[in-house]
């Protein structure tokens, strides 16, 4: 394994091939990690500092240095996806989505360019559409936010020739000829449990206004009664209504906020399990999604693989995936 470390103009200053330990963790839209052990030595010194990048040979995105510590004869060296970079900027004003989602954030990414080495991959012409508003919010927030609102991720690219890092809304591929199943041998830990803890599936929805002139809308299985009506607020003063918004689209945008939340408290069915790494990177990617098969439950999941971890010590290289909330379907 090739670590190449990069100043914070992302000029190439140093690589090296010995290491203690790596950690190496990868977000579809979250922030993954990094961690890095070595020998401590003048070279280590130099290269690993605060503020510097990190690339490895088989990932095309960075990581950034957030801290070095010398300890016990070696220098550890922590830090985050240099995506995670996009939360020191804010979006300083407000900024509407109605409408195509890959489209906005790249426009608000240009528009509030925070670092001289910071561009645009080309655009993946990805269509998924959504009404939301954004108030001095990070870029990171709002791409995360919105991003899961339609099932896409984000990253920043590595340009090594032009010393750039791209910004790129992406959308994983879904994998329907490859399946993990226990028959299989490359699905294990299976555990299944159904909850409707905070479930709600009406929400009441307050937006801008005061007293009697607020502007409420009310969102969700609204004709429920009894036990299968389940009530929420929505606190939503943040969205306020532009000049150029008509009533309709306003109220649209209070809806959008309720459903979000909504979202967020369904029923459950958790199911957990783990699957085999062994394809990953060459048949499968982060962001995909997957098929397990669940014949005891006569379902099957489609799942996302949402974070990627790959762990170098001694030589060896493990590889743990984490997966996003499954869709369940009968067999």
């Amino acid at each position: 394994m090739v670590c190449s470390v990069y100043d914070g103009n992302l000029n190439k200053i140093g690589i090296f091939t010995v290491f203690t330990s790596l950690v190496w963790k990868e977000a579809y839209t979250g922030s993954g990690l990094f961690q890095l052990v070595m020998p401590k030595s003048e070279r280590a010194i130099a290269l690993l500092q605060e503020e510097h990048f990190v690339g490895i040979s088989d990932a095309d995105t960075l990581m950034y240095i957030e801290s070095v510590e010398d300890k016990e004869g070696q220098l550890w060296a922590y830090g985050t996806e240099a995506k995670y970079l996009l939360d020191a900027r804010i979006y300083d004003g407000t900024l509407n989505l109605n409408g195509n989602v890959e489209a906005t954030l790249r426009k608000a990414v240009q528009d509030k360019r925070p670092y001289p080495f910071l561009g645009l991959a080309d655009s993946a012409g990805l269509t998924g559409r959504a009404r939301s508003q954004a108030t001095y919010k990070s870029l990171f927030e709002i791409s995360r936010t919105w991003c899961e609102t339609v099932g896409y991720g984000f990253r920043l690219v590595h340009d090594k020739a032009n010393k750039k890092l791209l910004y790129a809304v992406y959308n994983g591929t879904e994998r329907a000829g490859i399946k993990f199943a226990e028959k299989y041998g490359n699905l294990s830990n299976l555990t299944r449990t159904l909850s409707e803890k905070g479930f709600r599936n009406v929400a009441y929805v307050g937006g801008e206004g005061e007293g009697s002139a607020r502007k409420f809308v009310t969102v969700g299985t609204t004709t429920a009664t009894g036990l299968e009506r389940r009530e929420m607020y929505v606190d939503a003063r943040d969205l306020q209504k532009e000049d150029d918004q008509t009533d309709e689209d306003y109220t649209a945008l209070l809806t959008a906020r309720g459903q979000e939340k909504l979202n967020e408290v369904n029923k459950t069915m958790e199911i957990a399990f783990d699957i085999s790494p062994k394809d990953f990177g060459t048949s499968f990617f982060l962001g995909d999604k997957i098929t397990c098969l669940l014949p005891e439950y006569s379902a099957y999941v489609t799942v996302r693989i949402a974070e990627a971890t790959r762990t170098y010590e001694g030589n060896i290289l493990t590889t743990t995936l984490t997966l996003g909330n499954p869709i369940i379907r009968g067999v």
